[in-house]
């Protein structure tokens, strides 16, 4: 969450980001592994932050 408030620091642009809500649905359980794998280099994460994501998924 820290680095996408980085990248929207208008709190409606965060509610508004579609890699927010996309994040947010795999945190949430939708999304298959291989679907996260597709859409993770559009996501605006970092190298780091795609292997926190990765890491909090146990995946």
């Amino acid at each position: 969450m820290k680095e996408l408030r980085a990248i929207y620091p208008d709190f409606q642009d965060f509610v508004k980001s579609t890699a927010a809500a996309r994040i947010n649905g795999y945190v949430g359980g939708y999304g298959t592994l291989a679907m996260l794998r597709d859409e993770i280099d559009d996501s605006g994460l970092s190298d780091n932050g795609r292997k926190i994501l990765m890491k909090i998924l146990g995946k």
